[in-house]
């Protein structure tokens, strides 16, 4: 199962018979990242504030990494979208 081919063809077989594949991965993706930023990231005495703040910037901080731009300047290039940016992504 750890063959590069072995996930790319589980991934093209998803696509084709799963229509929501994408979303569902992007979901875990992020699900991820926001389980090892409160794991790693947050000491317990911030407020919930700053909490947000955190999250965001982390989240910001991947936006800017993967697709150039924060998820407020994708909003804004992207009205009539909804949802996030990592909905729209593709694997190439």
């Amino acid at each position: 199962m750890k063959n590069r081919h072995t996930i790319e063809f589980l991934a093209a077989w998803e696509e084709l018979h799963n229509p929501n594949f994408k979303r569902e991965i992007s979901k875990l993706n992020y699900r991820v990242h926001t389980d090892a930023i409160k794991k790693n990231l947050i000491p317990p005495e911030l407020t919930s504030q700053q909490i947000h703040f955190t999250y965001a910037s982390e989240g910001d901080l991947l936006n800017v990494s993967l697709f150039d731009m924060t998820a407020k300047e994708w909003r804004e290039n992207n009205k009539g979208k909804s949802g996030n940016i990592r909905d729209y992504a593709s694997i190439g």
